[in-house]
């Protein structure tokens, strides 16, 4: 049977060293050797239900403190009606009631709205801007973003995918 490469091993090979690190790393240990490298299932259960600013919850699914994905982060985001999945922010550094992130330079997230309608709001200058969104819409956030919501104008719960990358330092 050849040997099994985890999650944790691959982290480890990772701590301290450059993705092309990584990667030329993870490939000199594949040399010679037929690798097996295991899927993480990540029970929803075992996700922790977090209020953001803005009203919306979010649970952090696939997360490098999970021992997954050192390249991207996945958040199931949920808003009821009248609520922000995330209120008001930008990609650098965010601090608010008790909701503190640090977002990588190269940040960029992308929403995939599962269930609902909405808008994403942006500024430009003064003039706050909007466009709507509904259920299969993706809503791509590039690096250098403005500052932003993403906001339930429907009458259900929206629910949105995110994912983004590189992954975001949560401190709160």
């Amino acid at each position: 049977m050849p040997p099994l490469l985890c999650v944790d091993e691959r982290l480890n090979l990772a701590r301290g060293a450059r993705i092309e690190n990584f990667i030329y790393k993870l490939k000199e240990k594949q040399n010679g050797i037929k690798m097996v490298v295991k899927p993480k299932v990540i029970p929803f259960e075992e996700s922790t239900e977090i209020t953001v600013p803005g009203g919306g919850k979010i649970r952090r699914l696939v997360t490098p403190d999970k021992g997954c994905s050192i390249v991207y982060y996945v958040v199931w985001s949920t808003a009821e009606p009248g609520k922000a999945l995330h209120a008001w922010h930008t990609h650098t550094h965010y601090k608010m009631e008790g909701y503190e992130v640090d977002y990588p330079v190269t940040f960029e997230e992308t929403y995939v709205i599962v269930k609902g309608k909405g808008a994403v709001e942006w500024k430009e200058g003064e003039k706050i801007m909007r466009q709507e969104v509904k259920e299969g819409d993706a809503i791509f956030l590039p690096m250098g973003i403005t500052e932003h919501q993403v906001l339930n104008t429907g009458n259900t719960e929206m629910l949105a995918i995110c994912v983004g990358a590189p992954p975001i330092k949560a401190i709160k």
